[in-house]
């Protein structure tokens, strides 16, 4: 078997006392029947090792926030697959493990926050399917069975994590303090996908107290919602020892509100002792283990160590594509030095042509550079297209962040203080880009074609279909958003996404987008009791400047 390199966290972490009687200790990593298990890595933008350092040959794909902006849904699943085949493809080598602390699906609600560049933004509907979507990405075998994991995804932090270091309050200490209404509306519905849409091999739980109590210790969130309303297959995961009580108190605590891992020595190193002080049964340890052996089961630790290559020749002769990689590096072109020409350098000018002339299909050229080149075979490609990025999050002038406190966690706006609310779907005031802004070399259109004027609550969906003309000269993609402003109780939300199509339209065409609403999910809101109902009354649907009133009625 391949010698992996010692990552820190290990398998026994917190089952050390369990191992020891079976006569194996566990260090930095576990070995499990000859294999040795890297703890865990992050995949953010790509392949990483838990020092950060990138993986060689691996893609760096961007993070949550890039591919957030695409607002193109199936983008996010395929950059899963990627990352996963490149970490199979790596663990193959002893270069990489297979499970990962991603995706970081936390909600963007401060722009001051340090982290937010790794999660999808402010939405909580954005959020939920870039986290189930990179979450299917990662973890679907080939043959698509829920039992089986290319890899082991994580979903992280849980709940209510949005400050590292501001002001001298730091995440380890801070309470996060979340009414019912913005935790169910707001905070818990990315975390709800990634589990039961996504269904994810292991939630982390996060550094701060919700509250008054610590996520990782608390039962509520932990063995209530996340292993018990939700039932997630597989475990809850710590990252560090945030628990700040005695050792053994701490372990106890933790392993009875249902966490399972500890990537640090934490845990490993006190759970013996609080097995033996009686302030955790044994039985609660064995149920982690068996948690933590069902995620290697299902990655197919104990499958042995097939090889198919040709298997790979099979797929590589039956490809419809040919993806082909080239360009130049530091190198060539960096501070201090200039390249002398914008001709590709080598022989990949003439790599370019042959394999072009061997492709059964498309061959999709990607050229990595800071500058361009002279490809003249691309001059007149009539396959240009218009750019489509639009924003995950909203952009606030600097005098927004002067006045609110990062520490205040209030989603809706309070007058009487003067605090003006975060996120799209509450906050009235000036703003620099609003959510979904985004730039575009063409124009397009929106035509309602149907929806219903009066729907009853009784009936579950219903359809709305949209043209889309493209007005402009240039083909492009165009992604239409479809909100809703609901009658304004419960201090509802001023509008909010109810769904989201990305379309490629060619100039002067068009195109047929379709919704379908679900009248109890889309058209609910969340009382100041944290309860969720249909709102009764008038909502106002809007597709870009286009508008539609909807009457929900009983």
């Amino acid at each position: 078997m391949l010698t992996r390199t010692p990552r820190w966290g290990s398998l026994g972490s917190v089952t050390l006392h369990w191992t020891r009687r079976k006569g194996r200790r566990f260090g930095e990593e576990a070995d499990i029947g000859g294999e040795d298990w890297v703890l865990g890595e992050q995949c953010c933008p790509g392949q990483q090792a838990w020092d950060s350092q990138c993986r060689p040959w691996s893609h760096q794909l961007s993070s949550g926030y890039p591919p957030a902006a695409s607002f193109y849904a199936s983008l996010f699943e395929a950059i899963g697959k990627v990352v996963s085949t490149e970490a199979r493809a790596m663990y193959n080598v002893g270069l990489a493990g297979l499970t990962f602390w991603s995706p970081n699906v936390n909600i963007f609600q401060d722009p001051r926050w340090g982290r937010g560049q790794e999660t999808p933004g402010e939405d909580p509907l954005l959020s939920s399917k870039y986290a189930s979507g990179y979450v299917r990405g990662l973890q679907q075998s080939d043959d698509g069975s829920p039992d089986r994991l290319k890899v082991a995804a994580c979903c992280k932090h849980y709940t209510a994590y949005d400050l590292d270091n501001w002001k001298g309050v730091d995440c380890f200490h801070f309470n996060a303090v979340v009414t019912n209404q913005d935790m169910d509306d707001t905070f818990q519905p990315p975390f709800k996908s990634c589990v039961i849409d996504g269904n994810v091999a292991s939630v982390m739980c996060s550094y701060n107290q919700v509250n008054g109590k610590k996520a990782c210790a608390d039962p509520d969130l932990l063995s209530g919602i996340v292993q018990g309303e939700w039932k997630l297959n597989g475990r809850c995961v710590l990252q560090f020892s945030t628990l700040h009580q005695t050792p053994e108190e701490a372990v106890a605590k933790a392993i009875l509100a249902g966490l399972d891992l500890n990537c640090g020595s934490f845990l490993g190193q006190h759970t013996e002792a609080a097995v033996k002080g009686g302030l955790v049964d044994e039985s609660a340890v064995d149920k982690a283990v068996s948690n933590n052996f069902a995620t290697l089961m299902r990655l197919g630790f104990f499958d042995g160590n097939p090889s198919t290559p040709d298997e790979a020749k099979k797929i590589a002769a039956a490809a419809d594509a040919t993806v082909l990689i080239v360009g130049i590096d530091q190198s060539i072109e960096a501070e201090g030095r200039d390249r002398v020409n914008i001709q590709l350098p080598g022989q990949q000018p003439l790599l370019i042509t042959e394999v072009a002339k061997a492709s059964k299909g498309n061959v999709i050229l990607v050229v990595m550079s800071g500058g361009g080149f002279d490809i003249s075979f691309a001059k007149n490609d009539d396959k240009l297209q218009a750019s489509c990025g639009r924003l995950p999050t909203t952009w606030y002038p600097q005098s927004y962040v002067d006045k609110v406190p990062m520490t205040n966690m209030n989603m809706r706006p309070d007058p009487a203080s003067g605090y003006p609310g975060r996120t799209y779907r509450f906050y009235t005031g000036e703003t620099i880009y609003t959510f979904g802004d985004g730039l575009s070399y063409t124009q397009f259109n929106h035509h309602l074609i149907q929806a219903p004027k009066s729907e009853s609550c009784q009936n579950l969906a219903f359809d709305i279909h949209l043209r889309v003309n493209n007005a402009g000269n240039i083909s492009g993609s165009h992604t239409v958003f479809l909100f809703s402003s609901p009658p304004s109780v419960h201090n509802s939300p001023q509008k909010h996404l109810l769904g989201f199509e990305k379309v490629f339209v060619t100039a002067k065409a068009e195109a047929l987008v379709r919704f379908k609403v679900d009248v109890c999910k889309d058209l609910s809101i969340v009382d100041e009791l944290g309860t969720r109902k249909v709102a009764l009354g008038l909502h106002v649907l809007h597709v870009g400047n286009l508008k539609h009133s909807l009457n929900v009625r009983i």
